[in-house]
């Protein structure tokens, strides 16, 4: 049976944050994967997010495979093995195979949630409003706790779907916001007024 959340105003249910330790720790890992993609360790970690992006992506936007066997003689028995394809049936040349372990298609994951809550902020120029875009990835079961992505300069948060969903799995909510000029957020087109206002943001 699942357990339902706290109440957000029970005083007894503190919010619990993940240690930083912690994150550290998948950082590290996921520097590792990166420096060295032909380890173990990485062709393991390309293996699970290929199989994330199988079960996220929209069926008729998913490769095709096609199927070999080859048969012994005798036909008693045989080995078989799966030919990679585009979507026009196009078998994939080994450099796109290899393209393919290395890097994410991030367009293949989306946000379940876009702008869950109205949240604005206050231009200090024009005192206009300003509409910051966010999102959110729900735990999937009890909600072990939150974690906060930040993009870096010139980045958007719509990219992160891909990151966002193992976190649901192992129980943290995952948020983020596109930062003002970027995005989807209002704001002066990839620009920065200056940090401060950022990290207020």
């Amino acid at each position: 049976m699942r357990k339902s959340r706290p109440a957000a105003s029970d005083p007894t249910q503190a919010p619990k944050f993940i240690n930083p330790s912690k994150l550290k720790a998948v950082f590290d890992k996921m520097t590792e994967v990166e420096s060295d993609p032909n380890s173990a360790k990485a062709q393991a970690y390309y293996k699970q997010l290929d199989e994330m992006e199988k079960k996220q992506a929209p069926r008729q936007q998913r490769s095709n495979q096609i199927l070999i066997k080859t048969m012994k003689r005798g036909g008693r028995s045989g080995s078989q093995r799966v030919l990679e394809v585009d979507k026009y049936g196009n078998p994939l040349s080994a450099a796109e195979l290899e393209f393919r372990k290395k890097n994410v298609d991030f367009t293949k994951w989306s946000w379940p949630e876009s702008n869950p809550i109205a949240y604005e902020r206050k231009d200090v120029k024009t005192d206009k409003m300003l509409k910051i875009c966010n999102y959110r990835w729900p735990a999937v079961g009890e909600r072990k706790g939150i974690v906060q992505y930040v993009t870096g300069y010139g980045d958007y948060a719509g990219r992160a779907a891909y990151l966002a969903q193992p976190f649901a799995e192992a129980g943290y909510d995952f948020i983020s916001i596109d930062n003002r000029g970027f995005g989807y957020s209002d704001g002066t087109r990839g620009h920065y007024a200056d940090l401060n206002t950022v990290v207020d943001d």
